[in-house]
C-alpha cells in the first residue's frame, strides 16, 4: 500500500476585514509560525465548516506581500459557489482557521525574470477578484526595489466593483513604475463623472468604459509591448475566450499581436 501524505496546516485567526466592494472582503489572519514562507501567486487551502460538509475548503491565491511576518491576507468575492457565500456572511474578527502550506508556481517565472533584472516590463491582467495575486507582487516588487516597469490591467463589471481601490491609488502615489489601466465593462462613461474627481488625480491611471480589455489597449500603455511579460488571472473565459461564438480571450490577443506564448503566465479560478 502506498504511504498516505497527510497534509500540514496552520492554525490562522482573523484579526481584521475590510470592505472592499459591496460584495468583496479582505481578511487579515495571523499566526505563529517561522516556516510559512510563500511568493507573490501562490495560493493556499481555507478549510471551514458549511452546512455542506464538516472541514470544507476552497484555494485563495495570497494577498499580501510575503515580508509581512505571521500575518497574511485573503481576499473573497461574492461569487457563484457555497463555499465563498458562506464564509464571507459568517466568519467574525476573533475566529480561527486551518490553512494549508502554499502552493504554486504562478508568478514564479515573473518573479525570477524580475529579481535578476532581465524583463523591464511586466503587464499584469486580471479580471474581478484575479486582481488578488497581483497586489501581492506589486507590494513585493516595491519591498523588493526592482528596477521594473508595473501595467496593471483590471477589468470589472462598475465602479463599484473595484477592488482595492484605495490601496492602488496609494501606491499610483508613492511607486512612479506603476501604471494602472481599469476597464468597467457595463459602465457608461457619463456614470463616472458622477465620482469624486479628486480621487483620480494621480499620474499614470486610465479607465475605458463599456467595453472589455483589447489588444489595443495592450499596446498603447505597455511599452514595446511584444517584448514585455504578462501574467493573467481570472476566469477561463477572460483567459481563453468563448469557442462557441468566436470571442478571443485575452491570452489569444496577446498571441495573435505578436507576444511570444512563452512570456504568458496564466491562472484561473472558479466557483466552489
Amino acid at each position: 500500500m502506498g504511504q498516505i501524505t497527510v497534509e500540514k496546516t496552520y492554525s490562522a485567526r482573523i484579526v481584521r476585514i475590510q470592505d472592499e466592494t459591496h460584495d468583496t472582503k479582505t481578511y487579515d489572519l495571523v499566526f505563529r509560525s517561522d516556516q510559512f514562507h510563500f511568493t507573490p501567486g501562490q495560493e493556499v487551502k481555507l478549510y471551514a465548516d458549511t452546512p455542506l460538509r464538516k472541514n470544507d475548503w476552497r484555494f485563495y491565491s495570497l494577498t499580501s506581500s510575503p515580508t509581512m511576518k505571521e500575518r497574511i491576507q485573503l481576499t473573497m468575492k461574492h461569487e457563484a459557489g457555497t463555499f465563498t457565500p458562506y464564509f464571507l456572511n459568517h466568519a467574525r474578527v476573533g475566529d480561527t482557521y486551518a490553512i494549508s502550506e502554499p502552493r504554486g508556481k504562478f508568478l514564479s517565472k515573473a518573479i525570477e525574470l524580475a529579481s535578476e533584472g532581465k524583463i523591464k516590463t511586466i503587464a499584469l491582467l486580471g479580471a474581478s477578484s484575479g486582481v488578488a495575486p497581483f497586489k501581492s507582487f506589486i507590494e513585493y516588487s516595491i519591498e523588493k526595489g526592482w528596477d521594473l516597469d508595473i501595467v496593471l490591467f483590471h477589468s470589472v463589471k462598475t465602479m463599484n466593483d473595484w477592488i482595492y481601490r484605495s490601496v492602488l491609488l496609494d501606491l499610483l502615489k508613492k511607486f512612479e513604475g506603476l501604471k494602472t489601466v481599469l476597464a468597467f465593462t457595463r459602465e457608461k462613461e457619463e456614470s463616472t463623472r458622477d465620482h469624486d474627481p479628486s480621487e483620480y488625480t494621480v499620474d499614470r491611471f486610465y479607465f475605458v468604459t463599456e467595453r472589455r480589455f483589447q489588444l489595443e489597449d495592450v499596446a498603447r500603455h505597455v511599452p514595446e509591448y511584444t517584448g514585455a511579460y504578462y501574467a493573467i488571472c481570472g476566469g477561463i473565459t477572460f483567459i481563453g475566450g468563448v469557442k462557441t461564438n468566436g470571442e478571443l480571450g485575452m491570452m489569444q490577443k496577446l498571441i495573435r499581436g505578436g507576444v511570444p506564448r512563452e512570456n504568458i503566465d496564466i491562472a484561473s479560478f472558479g466557483a466552489k
